[in-house]
């Protein structure tokens, strides 16, 4: 329906608006592995076997861990590319079965790039050869970032209507970064100054 259109847009472009920076997406992406049951740690710095990296965001459960590397652009046409994926395989390579916890499960084995807009036709090749682990807007074809952002329910509070771009911003600096943030939390409105009947459009929307 248009309607499902119109959302699937809105939240696209709420995901670029939770720049310029991408510590907003990383923290986004965290909250969403969370809700799928990992615990979660981010922007991280870890001895690899050769150098010393910074990850986006450490993700583990019980039975599972990964870590993932968020490529965040601000701007729809900008795809990650083979170059991207390349260095991302070489940080895996170094940093194989460095512990992001303390549990046996912890070594690290898996990574997986995350990108908001999406990828070229050459990375999604090289990493389904080399193992890596791809996240865009539409890949892979099932259980992609649209997918699961849907079946979560967590979206980012920059897809409010009722809010300027700058209270959003405002927000977002607050860890304020998905909307039932401020169901859970309603007095951070108050850092906007909106009147209490605006207060009520925001909560309502």
């Amino acid at each position: 329906s248009e309607t499902t259109v119109a959302a699937r847009y809105s939240l696209r472009r709420a995901l670029f608006n939770l720049g310029p920076t991408g510590f907003p997406f990383e923290d986004f992406l965290s909250r969403l592995f969370t809700f799928e049951g990992y615990k979660t740690r981010t922007r991280i710095i870890l001895q690899g076997h050769c150098a010393e990296h910074e990850l986006d965001v450490a993700a583990y459960k019980d039975d599972h861990s990964f870590v993932a590397e968020a490529k965040f652009h601000s701007q729809p046409g900008m795809k990650s590319d083979l170059q991207v994926v390349l260095y991302s395989f070489a940080r895996l390579h170094d940093l194989r079965d460095t512990k992001i916890c303390f549990e046996d499960i912890c070594g690290i084995k898996e990574l997986m790039v995350v990108t908001n807009t999406k990828f070229t036709s050459a990375a999604e090749k090289y990493a389904m050869c080399s193992g890596l682990k791809l996240l865009s807007w539409d890949f892979p074809k099932e259980n992609n970032l649209h997918d699961r952002i849907q079946r979560s329910g967590l979206y980012p509070v920059t897809v409010l209507q009722t809010l300027s771009t700058s209270q959003k911003r405002i927000l977002i600096d607050k860890g304020i970064i998905v909307c039932t943030d401020l169901i859970e939390r309603p007095h951070m409105l108050r850092y906007v100054h909106i009147s209490p009947k605006r207060m009520e459009m925001v909560l309502d929307e």
